[in-house]
């Protein structure tokens, strides 16, 4: 059974993908032809293509957790961190509904990579 709170969320991640969807349509990549002009608007081109790919790459890796966000809202299994396996909190999950860590792993798994001590036991991809 899926909660208020829970449809809620469904909306708020149904809303996300189709705004992640409608963007990453938007975010075409050109192909770099034959660009005309000088070293400087050859830099531009190249800049503004590397730029488009970052931001697809960031699109699409969000919208592969929304996907898992939406998987494991049906399967009955949302809201509880993939490392404690306690539940997330609400305002957290409300702030980004994709989230798979609750605060308290998600500051260790940071601190962890910040200060390079090692393995970790969390996903790529993990966004606070």
């Amino acid at each position: 059974m899926i909660t208020k709170t829970n449809k809620q969320l469904l909306t708020a991640l149904l809303k996300r993908k189709k705004e992640l969807l409608s963007s990453d349509a938007s975010l075409g990549v050109t192909e770099m032809d034959t660009v005309r002009g000088d070293e400087m608007d050859v830099a531009e081109t190249m800049s503004k293509q590397e730029m488009s790919l970052t931001l697809r790459h960031h699109s699409s890796e969000e919208l592969r957790m929304v996907d898992e966000a939406l998987d494991k809202l049906h399967g009955g299994i949302y809201g509880i961190c993939e490392n404690c396996e306690k539940n997330i909190e609400k305002p957290r999950l409300k702030a980004r509904p994709f989230v798979r860590y609750c605060i308290t792993c998600q500051e260790d798994i940071e601190s962890k990579v910040d200060n390079n001590t090692g393995p970790v036991s969390y996903k790529p991809g993990s966004v606070v």
